[in-house]
């Protein structure tokens, strides 16, 4: 009898485990266009444009250093077709993001920064802060080109762009307009 009980109880447990897992092979999952963009971008690494950020003294003012860096040709841009790829061989080096339309700003790296590279945006007031830092699950699932999706509110103008990093290493990105 107890072996009864126990063939049951263990054809009970497998049925529910088979019904359970029948219901997700049925999940499908969508990203967002903006994230298929750029993971699109990211297929198309051929055609990447290198950046060589570089190192800048601590007595320059904000203005000083983004017209020197703008001067050098060390500049970002937001563009819907272009993968930057970021040679970086110190610990702290320095580009300039041109904004030419205000608003909602997307930063994905290849690079898991929260880990090997910090990226911080500067304007003349100090740190920009993200207004997120997520990365959805299904764009997870769907580009494992992006490790990092970071959205910035930012005006027009030249902004700096600070990398950090105590182990300093190449890596891709895409900046995007939200909108």
């Amino acid at each position: 009898m107890r072996k009864f009980i126990s063939l049951l109880l263990w054809g009970v447990v497998v049925s529910v485990l088979w019904m359970s897992c029948e219901d997700y092979q049925d999940e499908t999952y969508t990203i967002s266009d903006l994230d298929a963009a750029a993971c699109t971008i990211y297929e198309v690494d051929s055609l990447s444009i290198t950046l060589h950020p570089v190192p800048v003294p601590d007595s320059l003012s904000y203005s000083e250093i983004v017209d020197s860096l703008e001067s050098s040709g060390v500049v970002l841009r937001v563009d819907p077709d272009s993968l930057w790829s970021v040679r970086f061989s110190e610990d702290s080096l320095f580009a300039v993001l041109q904004i030419n339309t205000a608003g909602p700003k997307v930063l994905y790296t290849n690079n898991n920064v929260n880990r090997s590279v910090n990226i911080t945006l500067l304007d003349a007031n100090g740190v920009i802060a993200p207004t997120n830092r997520s990365v959805d699950l299904p764009t997870v699932a769907a580009c494992s080109y992006i490790f990092s999706r970071d959205e910035y509110e930012l005006s027009t103008g030249s902004v700096l762009v600070r990398f950090t990093s105590e182990d300093p290493g190449n890596f891709k990105m895409v900046i995007l307009d939200k909108e």
